[in-house]
C-alpha cells in the first residue's frame, strides 16, 4: 500500500467514523430515512477501512528489509528509500547513504542533503550533497563518502534539509517490500525554504512536499577537514542472492 493511499485511507476512516457518531446520535425522525442511510454507510466506510488497513499491515514482504536493521526510521520517495547514517572510520568522518529499491524494476534515484539556515548560524562553510543512485529491483546497498566538516562542527548537531526524486523507466513492476519511509520533498523545496511537516505514526504518514530534516552529529574525536572524497557505490544484497546476514553500523 503506497505512503499516499494509506494516508488517504486513514483520513476517510477518520472522518467516516465523527460522521457515523453524529448520525447515530441524532434521534431518527419519522420518514427521515436519510439519518439510517447516514448511519449504515459511514459504519460500512469504518469497518472496510480498517479491514483494508488491517489487511495491508499483515501482509508479508517478498524481500528482506535490511534498512530497518540500519534506522528504524528512514526517508522514502516513492518507493525508493534511503537512511542516512553519520559514522567515524578510523579517525574520520564518513558519511553513509544506505538505500533500498522497494519495487522488483531498477529505480533511479537522486537525493538532496542540504545544512539547514538556523538563526545566528553560520553554514557557509558546511558542504552540501547531491547523490545520483541507480538501484536494481530490491537491491540494497550504500553509498558513502569521507565527509568534510570544518573544525568548529565537531561534537555540535548539525540540521540539515534532505531530498529526493526517483523514477522508474520501465515501471514499478511488482511491489516487493511493504514498509514504507517517511515521505520527503523534493529539490525544489529545499531552496524555497519550507517548514517540514512532522511524522505522526499512530494513523500513517501525514506528509508533504517539504524537505524532511535530520540532525547530524560527529563526535569530537573525529578527524575534521575541509575535504570531502568521492563518493563510492557499495551493493549489499540483490535478488537472487542468498539470505544475508548484514552487520547495521554501530
Amino acid at each position: 500500500m503506497g505512503q499516499s493511499f494509506r494516508a488517504t485511507l486513514a483520513a476517510l476512516m477518520i472522518l467516516a467514523g465523527l460522521a457515523a457518531c453524529l448520525f447515530w446520535i441524532v434521534q431518527p425522525i419519522q420518514g427521515a430515512s436519510w439519518i439510517w442511510i447516514g448511519r449504515i454507510s459511514c459504519s460500512l466506510v469504518v469497518v472496510v477501512s480498517a479491514a483494508v488497513m488491517i489487511w495491508a499491515k499483515t501482509r508479508k514482504s517478498k524481500v528482506p528489509d535490511f534498512l530497518m536493521e540500519v534506522c528504524s526510521s528512514y526517508f522514502e520517495r516513492n518507493g525508493f528509500c534511503f537512511a542516512i547514517v553519520p559514522q567515524v572510520v578510523g579517525s574520520h568522518c564518513q558519511l553513509s547513504i544506505y538505500y533500498q529499491n522497494r519495487y522488483e524494476r531498477k529505480c533511479e534515484g537522486l537525493v538532496w542533503i542540504v545544512p539547514t539556515n538556523v538563526a545566528f548560524k553560520d553554514i557557509s562553510s558546511l558542504p552540501k550533497f547531491e547523490l545520483n543512485i541507480v538501484a536494481a529491483g530490491g537491491e540494497f546497498g550504500r553509498f558513502f563518502c569521507e565527509c568534510g566538516l570544518p573544525l568548529q562542527c565537531k561534537g555540535k548537531p548539525i540540521l540539515w534539509n534532505v531530498a529526493a526524486k526517483s523514477k522508474y523507466p520501465n515501471g514499478r513492476g511488482q511491489l516487493l517490500r511493504l514498509r514504507d519511509g517517511l515521505r520527503v520533498g523534493t529539490e525544489a523545496k529545499i531552496s524555497a525554504g519550507r517548514e517540514v511537516l512532522r511524522f505522526v505514526g499512530a494513523l500513517g504518514h501525514f506528509h508533504s512536499e517539504t524537505p524532511a530534516r535530520i540532525t547530524i552529529q560527529f563526535p569530537e574525536q573525529a578527524f575534521a577537514s575541509s575535504h570531502t572524497s568521492a563518493w563510492k557505490q557499495e551493493t549489499i544484497w540483490k535478488l537472487g542472492d542468498a539470505a544475508h546476514n548484514f552487520n547495521s553500523p554501530d
